[in-house]
């Protein structure tokens, strides 16, 4: 946030500024899906791997350290007659987003798997198994900050916040002798979305107008465009009291 004159110029008083709010909101989620199949005679074994996690975080202003405001990863696997780590793919993607929890290890159906859809707990890695030469692993892993949950962060004249939405996937299959089949697939959709409001200006500067930023994408995800556009305009709506149209996957509103 910076100060101006009328003629674009910076102010000759900048304690003569403004400081406002920042609100923030990030969602991520992510379907997986593995099947495997080692029925046939001389099928000897099979597995199949299908990981995503994201991680979101900001850069303060200043010397202040990155903050984590949700990372979280999940993977998908099903297994026969196999001794491959499970944990072997899921491994390499949560040092990638720099989850440093342990990777929790269940099956179909247990409390990990409702840990792993509920979007409120922010800081997990699991992995869901199922094994049996004919099996199938379907799983929903969800995630999101919101500032108004906690806080809005601070904004002052003449600083910065760097906010990042970052993902990473792996996917790993192998099956052999005699007929072996190995199905994985994965699909993400995520958004983030800012609002600049109640700022608090001195007597003699104009206040900025309310802002509000955003961008949403979906691919195979559980969370389609039209749920995404929903979301960033009732939340924008919200901070920004005035109506939002967020047809366009990415915008700005003043």
């Amino acid at each position: 946030m910076l100060c101006v004159k009328p003629s674009g110029q910076a102010c000759d008083n900048l304690s003569n500024t403004c400081s406002g709010n920042l609100e923030v909101r990030g969602t991520y989620a992510s379907n997986y899906h593995v099947k495997g199949t080692a029925t046939q005679l001389w099928s000897k074994a099979t597995n199949s791997h299908s990981s995503d996690g994201a991680k979101f975080a900001v850069d303060l202003p200043g010397p202040a350290p990155e903050i984590i405001l949700f990372n979280k990863a999940a993977g998908a696997v099903m297994k026969y007659q196999t001794g491959w780590d499970l944990n072997a793919v899921m491994g390499t993607l949560t040092a990638a987003l720099g989850i440093t929890s342990a990777i929790i290890n269940e099956d179909v159906g247990s409390l990990l798997e409702a840990d792993l859809y509920n979007d409120l707990i922010s800081n997990l890695a699991g992995v869901i198994t199922r094994e049996g030469n004919e099996a199938i692993v379907n799983l929903t892993m969800k995630a999101r900050f919101d500032s108004a949950d906690v806080s809005p962060f601070g904004l002052q004249p003449n600083e910065v916040y760097h906010f990042a939405l970052d993902s990473k996937a792996r996917v790993k299959a192998r099956g052999y002798g005699g007929y072996s089949d190995s199905h994985f697939e994965y699909g993400s959709s995520g958004a983030v979305m800012y609002a600049a409001n109640n700022f608090s200006c001195s007597a003699d500067v104009n206040p900025p107008a309310p802002t509000g930023l955003w961008f949403y994408a979906n691919q195979s995800g559980p969370l389609d465009l039209y749920s995404l556009q929903a979301d960033v305009e009732n939340w924008l709506s919200i901070h920004l009291a005035m109506p939002v149209n967020a047809s366009a996957q990415q915008g700005v509103i003043h």
